[in-house]
Order: C-alpha cells, then structure tokens, then sequence
C-alpha cells in the first residue's frame, strides 16, 4: 500500500479537529498556525485518504513517498545474519561501522552470542510483549562484581520503526563495554576540550 508524507491544510481550528472524524496518521501535536485562516498538520496517509480529504475541501501537500523511501531504505539493511558465526561475532568486533544496519534477527542472534561469550556478566531476558508481528524480543542485562543492589543505567534502541540504527548502536556499546571488561583494558572515546573545537 503506498503512504505518502503530507502537509495537511485546515481552513479554522474546528475544520482541523473536523479531521478526527477521517481515523488518520496525523500529528496533532506539530500542528502549527501560519495565519488565521491557514493551519498545518504533518500526517502519513494513502492516496485514497488524500483524495477523500481533498474531497471534503482540505489542500494536502505530498512531502514525500514513503513507499519508494522504504524500498530505498531497506537496501540499507543487511540481508544475512552476519552474527549467525563466530566468525561473523569476531569480524564484527572488529569492525570499525557495519556497511549495512543491522536487521532484526541479526540483533537477537548478537545478544545470545553476547550471553555465551561473557556468561558471567551478560544475562539474556525476555520481554513480556511481543512485536507488533508478533516476534520476541530480548534485552541484556550486564553486571561486573559481587554488589546485588547497586544502581543501573538503562540503555535502549530500536524503539521506534521510524528511528533506524539504535540497535546497531547498543550492540556496538556492549560489544566494546564487555570486550574491555573481559580483557582489563579501559575504553573510552577521545574528546577534544571545548577551547580546541572552537
């Protein structure tokens, strides 16, 4: 089904709420006042929607095509599970940026590699819901020492389907947090001082 990012414009404040009665991807929030008898609202919606808006008098405006966007997009996401080896576990450790983003199964496959290389610091857990296909998704819990009830700090990604590389961030963090840990050596990233970055 093809989607279309537009620009939704209402003629008054009531012809704008008017629009709840169509059941549509739109963004309230973001709606914004150019003059008086001009509002705009951001929305996603299909060719029909936008014909039976235009029917009822409203102007939208085509941003972009998602559905030529989305087919664009996924050639950035890798086609295999890279993970599926230890080889690929290896490889990947040792790469500085993956060419491709990571796709779902390689995400899980790198959090049960993650758990069986570091079985000491690495827990896998279940989350209670399921995808909106219906897939199970895990997170990683990871501990250093003996202290139970110390504080944690809570790292996510991949939240949004829109947001795409937050999984390959996180998996990239743990890769480097617990490959230092195991080996005793420090880790960090280098920052300029604010003077030298003016």
């Amino acid at each position: 089904m093809e989607k279309f990012s537009v620009a939704i414009e209402a003629k008054s404040l009531k012809n704008l709420r008017d629009l709840d009665q169509f059941d549509l991807d739109i963004q309230r929030r973001t709606a914004s006042k150019i003059d008086e008898q001009k509002l705009v609202v951001p929305g996603v919606l299909t060719k029909e929607q936008i014909q039976q808006l235009e029917a009822k008098g409203y102007r939208v405006k085509i941003i972009a095509d998602l559905s030529r966007i989305g087919k664009e997009r996924a050639l950035d996401i890798s086609r295999v599970d890279r993970f599926v080896s230890v080889e690929g576990f290896r490889e990947f450790k040792e790469m500085k940026a993956p060419a491709k983003y990571l796709n779902a199964q390689e995400v899980e496959t790198a959090l049960l590699t993650l758990v069986e290389e570091y079985p000491k610091n690495a827990t896998l857990i279940e989350l209670p819901d399921k995808t909106h296909m219906n897939h199970t998704s895990h997170a990683v819990r990871i501990r250093a020492g003996r202290k139970q009830n110390r504080p944690g700090v809570l790292f996510t990604g991949s939240m949004h389907a829109r947001e795409w590389g937050g999984s390959d961030a996180c998996i990239s963090f743990l890769f480097n947090l617990l490959g230092t840990y195991k080996t005793n050596w420090t880790w960090c990233t280098a920052v300029r001082p604010i003077q030298e970055a003016m």
